[in-house]
């Protein structure tokens, strides 16, 4: 479904500051990669295409030819505000979410990854080894992109899609290593605020699929599946606006249905 929706959807367009009013000045998502250099990716045109709607436009606009005016600094300012590099220009590298006019994320550039070719008949082999194991296509794509830098990014915009409060991903530096998250003990304070965390993911879940706390596992799906029937972006597709709307709650419903079965199964409880 991803490769589909890439192949799909619009090539990604190459703009200049002049031009990007006329780009954004429309409704729907837009993604705009200010690069010095760095390709976008056909992966990660895949992943947001598929996983955010076809109806989304992506952009690049080259840092290296910005001029610094006063015209340019205006029209990049917020840019520079949202990745909290306030009084620096030009903007840093990265991917910024609109929601048509409206600048509501960034997240720092990515590793220059998609040029290593290696790295790409990798997923590939994976994926095609993980699709003949479960046949299933989209089961298959999460698990071969698990801790893929390009998912983390698609993950981010999905969230930052659902609400309207701009938000900035956290930088590389920000973020503890794989190492540091397995190992030491945490004191009492995180570990109170990640339990408070994952009850509020969980209430989010149980509210969106429509069933109480106390609900079976049979329950819980039979809920999630009469969820993506009604919201299935195949019967809208004479609608492009209310099938990307679609697209994007299909996501949620289905990332609220793993949370639950995925904490129901650490409990033990697979009723």
């Amino acid at each position: 479904m991803d490769a589909v929706a890439a192949f799909a959807a619009p090539f990604v367009k190459d703009l200049d500051v002049a031009s990007l009013s006329g780009f954004l000045g429309r409704r729907g998502l837009r993604v705009v990669h200010a690069h010095d250099g760095v390709p976008f990716g056909i992966l990660l045109k895949s992943l947001l295409h598929g996983r955010l709607g076809t109806e989304l436009r992506c952009a690049r606009v080259d840092l290296r030819q910005v001029e610094d005016s006063e015209t340019t600094r205006a029209a990049l300012q917020p840019w520079i505000n949202l990745a909290g590099l306030q009084g620096a220009f030009p903007p840093p590298p990265g991917y910024y979410l609109f929601r048509g006019p409206t600048l509501v994320g960034f997240h720092p550039e990515l590793p220059d990854a998609d040029r290593q070719a290696s790295r790409l008949v990798t997923l590939g082999a994976r994926g095609f080894v993980r699709l003949l194991q479960d046949r299933d296509l989209d089961r298959a794509g999460r698990v071969t992109l698990q801790d893929e830098p390009e998912l983390d990014l698609v993950r981010f915009f999905e969230e930052v899609a659902q609400g309207w409060v701009p938000r900035r991903a956290p930088a590389a530096s920000d973020r503890r290593t794989r190492q540091d998250r397995r190992g030491g003990a945490r004191d009492g304070k995180s570990a109170r605020r990640a339990r408070e965390r994952l009850e509020a993911d969980l209430d989010s879940a149980f509210r969106l699929l429509g069933v109480s706390r106390n609900a079976s596992m049979k329950r819980i799906k039979s809920a999630r599946n009469r969820l993506m029937r009604d919201n299935h972006p195949d019967r809208l597709a004479n609608q492009p606006e209310r099938q990307a709307a679609a697209t994007r709650m299909t996501v949620r419903i289905n990332e609220a249905y793993t949370a639950i079965r995925k904490v129901r199964e650490e409990h033990g409880d697979r009723a």
